[in-house]
Formats: structure tokens, C-alpha cells, sequence
């Protein structure tokens, strides 16, 4: 789960503040609270690409089921490419990482490659595939997972 805002300051340029929280106990995670703030750069622009690039700082509160938690200040990049297929169709590859400052062994990425098609003004359907790669997992658990989903979304 993601939420955030955004201000612009340009057409390009824009200043965010995020916040994710993820709970994956098959991947040995009990809670993950990650606030974060940082600017997304639009680098593409023409029809029908939009690649946008994002730099953050931030703080990550990790409990694990297993071993210690993890408490730490963040640093992320991350870039998300759009391709709009149709009128009401487009595929997104989110691409992320995120290292701990204090333990340059605690990486992570994620890609997340989803389809969405628009069903009616306010609902859209998605089918994504999660990869998830974590360089020192929770004692006990592989370093990567694999999330396949089917969602309905709802846009207001």
C-alpha cells in the first residue's frame, strides 16, 4: 500500500511525499512503514511513451517475524515508463530501489510490469506481476518474491 501527494513546480519537475507500508509474512515481513520525500523528473514526454525518474530520502521501520527489526534512514531511485496501448489501455513497468544508509548491505528492488484497461469511467481492470528483491532477507526466507494480481481499480 502506497499513498502520497505531489506539488508541481514545472511541467517537468515536481516534489513528492510517499509513504508505503507493507505487510508479506509469506517473505518473512510483519510491517514495513516507509515515509519518504523527493523530486520526479518527467524525462519522456512523446506519445506514447512517459518515462518518469524519481530520487527520495526517507526513514524505514522494518518488523520482521524473524530476527531483529530493522530501523534506518533511506535512499531510493526509482523510474516508471508508461506505454499507452490504446484509448483505455496501458502497460506500466515500475522499477525501484531502496538502500539503507546505515547497512549498504540492505538493498532492495522491485519491478512491478502491470496492464491496465479501462472498464468504465471510474473502473479499471489490472493484471501485474511483482518481483520483489531483497538483499538480506528475514532469517529464514529467500532473498526474492514473486507477486502475480488481478485488481479492480477504482479512479476518483
Amino acid at each position: 500500500l502506497t499513498f502520497g501527494g505531489a506539488r508541481v513546480l514545472s511541467p517537468r519537475l515536481s516534489v513528492f511525499v510517499r509513504h508505503g507500508y507493507l505487510r508479506d509474512q509469506f517473505a518473512g515481513i510483519d510491517n514495513r512503514n516507509n515515509p519518504e520525500g523527493g523530486l520526479a523528473y518527467t524525462a519522456v514526454t512523446t506519445a506514447p511513451h512517459k518515462l518518469v525518474v524519481d530520487v527520495a530520502l526517507g526513514y524505514a521501520r522494518e518488523g520482521r517475524v524473524a530476527g531483529p527489526n530493522l530501523s534506518a534512514g533511506t535512499g531510493a531511485l526509482g523510474a516508471v515508463y508508461t506505454l499507452k496501448l490504446s484509448d483505455s489501455a496501458d502497460f506500466t513497468n515500475d522499477w525501484r530501489s531502496v538502500v539503507s544508509l546505515d547497512q549498504i548491505k540492505d538493498r532492495r528492488f522491485t519491478n512491478i510490469a502491470s496492464v491496465s484497461a479501462k472498464l468504465t469511467t471510474i473502473f479499471s481492470l489490472k493484471v501485474s506481476n511483482t518481483i520483489r528483491f531483497v538483499n538480506a532477507p528475514t532469517l529464514g526466507f529467500e532473498k526474492t518474491d514473486a507477486i502475480t494480481a488481478i485488481a479492480l481499480v477504482a479512479k476518483f
